[in-house]
């Protein structure tokens, strides 16, 4: 559980999908899920990345004031992270750090093992540097939105899946939050993608989630889903 207070600095971090699509689209998402009072945050579709702190985002939910920064980069792997692990992160000093990244791993051939190491060494190089940073993990949103009856998803996300068990038991070695993505998404596509199709219904490419406003949107957008996925691993303090 990742615990939100006044003047927090709170950093999303990891590839295209955190750069533009989940924590700070439009409309839904994880911010709006915080607090339903929340307006959407203007000017942070992709490309996400907060050059300088003084460009961080400020924002309000609950009568809280949250600095949001966001240094997720478009085609990141986890070695990109991690090389990039003080600029990315520690430089920031976040109270709290978000990394969803890994999908590139599989897709570039890098494997999961190399994800799951990275993140191990990133996780370890934050908690080295800013011992007091809350760090939640996300697995691997989708690989493709093919599912076979069990329900499990279908041929080929082997890898994608060894990576979701190898961040679940990380968070808890290092006492980390797991953000469970891939579980909650598959029970999402056994009901509303009932044919298994391997694109379309969740994201436009198998890959990255649908944003409100894309085409082909659908209701409610994946973003949201996303969004209430990863709400109840946050609680908001005063």
């Amino acid at each position: 559980m990742i615990t939100l207070h006044r003047n927090m600095r709170v950093l999303f971090t990891g590839d295209s999908i955190t750069e533009s699509r989940v924590w700070f689209n439009p409309v839904g998402g994880l911010v709006d899920q915080l607090s339903g009072a929340l307006g959407p945050i203007p000017n942070k579709v992709g490309p996400g990345f907060v050059a300088a702190d003084s460009a961080a985002v400020t924002t309000k939910a609950r009568g809280q004031s949250f600095y949001l920064i966001n240094t997720g980069v478009n085609g990141n792997q986890t070695a990109d992270l991690l090389a990039g692990v003080q600029s990315r992160i520690i430089a920031f000093a976040p109270d709290v750090c978000i990394i969803e990244c890994g999908v590139n791993d599989i897709n570039g051939g890098a494997g999961s093992a190399a994800a799951i190491a990275n993140m191990t060494s990133i996780v370890q190089a934050v908690q080295a540097a800013l011992p007091a940073c809350q760090i939640g993990i996300t697995g691997i949103v989708i690989f493709g939105e093919a599912w076979v009856p069990g329900p499990a998803w279908g041929p080929g996300n082997g890898p994608a899946d060894a990576v979701d068990a190898g961040y679940q038991a990380l968070c808890a070695a290092k006492s980390c939050t797991y953000i469970p993505f891939r579980p909650k998404v598959l029970q999402w596509e056994v009901a509303n993608n009932p044919t298994g199709a391997n694109v379309g219904f969740f994201t436009t490419d198998g890959i990255h989630p649908k944003n409100p406003g894309f085409s082909g949107a659908t209701t409610p957008a994946p973003t949201v889903v996303l969004g209430a996925i990863a709400a109840p691993n946050f609680r908001v303090t005063a």
